[in-house]
């Protein structure tokens, strides 16, 4: 509050994006009022328009959120973040070809980034059908070796996602496995074992899993309909269909 009263406008207006920032995704309209009197005062800054783009993308106006990315990416030696926002937007939209190439372009160049590498995996997987390409990508980032704890349990649990997409239960909880050891509270990797464990029918690791990660659900239907399906790994068929009615309840 004391940088949005701030003499210098500089200031003003990066309190305002970080007051905006604050509420994102939870209250849309504070947080584009927020950033709309943020560009009032320095509506070319960099920051400010990056985060427009992260506000249509939260808005649901993809291509709004396009145009400013491709402005941006054309006038600037833009961040990660907007590289990656502007591969996952033209998917979005279809235009995959457009994000292979501008992936492509980040993985060839000389500051080669591994996350860019990621993002290219799930690109094969998720919208080109390619798993081959993806576990390929994704085992060449593991093999380097370079990588933290915490950057290579990522890699992992998205290898473990392409090899169940696979079929290949038993690869997908091998590298799984070897993700939660490296980050054991990391969500993402806890939330790949426990799908992995429901589709094997591993139900005492499923309930497990489930009754590890249930507190930090949020979504009250997401969560009755995890229990649904332990709850069907573990046979119980009406407490099941109990928690799947729950979770249309909660839905609708």
């Amino acid at each position: 509050e004391r940088g949005m009263a701030a003499e210098s406008p500089r200031l003003r207006a990066l309190s305002l994006l970080a007051a905006a920032e604050a509420v994102l995704p939870r209250n849309l309209a504070l947080a584009s009022a927020k950033f709309h009197s943020a560009a009032a005062i320095d509506g070319k800054s960099l920051r400010v328009q990056l985060f427009g783009a992260k506000l249509a993308v939260a808005q649901g106006r993809y291509r709004d959120a396009l145009t400013t990315l491709e402005q941006l990416r054309s006038e600037f030696s833009v961040s990660w973040w907007a590289i990656d926002q502007l591969v996952d937007l033209y998917a979005a939209v279809g235009e995959v070809a457009k994000a292979r190439h501008l992936v492509e372009l980040i993985v060839n160049s000389p500051k080669r980034h591994w996350l860019a590498e990621i993002k290219s995996a799930a690109l094969a997987l998720r919208y080109e059908n390619d798993v081959p390409r993806a576990v390929s990508t994704l085992e060449g980032l593991v093999n380097r070796g370079a990588l933290r704890d915490g950057d290579r349990s990522i890699v992992l649990t998205e290898l473990a996602i392409a090899h169940r997409r696979n079929g290949d239960l038993g690869a997908a909880r091998k590298v799984i496995e070897t993700a939660v050891e490296l980050t054991p509270h990391g969500r993402a990797a806890r939330f790949e074992l426990l799908a992995i464990a429901i589709e094997q029918n591993d139900a005492s690791l499923a309930r497990a899993e489930f009754m590890a990660q249930s507190p930090s659900i949020t979504d009250g239907a997401l969560r009755a309909l995890l229990d649904a399906r332990v709850l069907l790994v573990e046979k119980k068929l009406e407490e099941a269909l109990a928690r799947l009615r729950l979770s249309y309840q909660v839905d609708s």
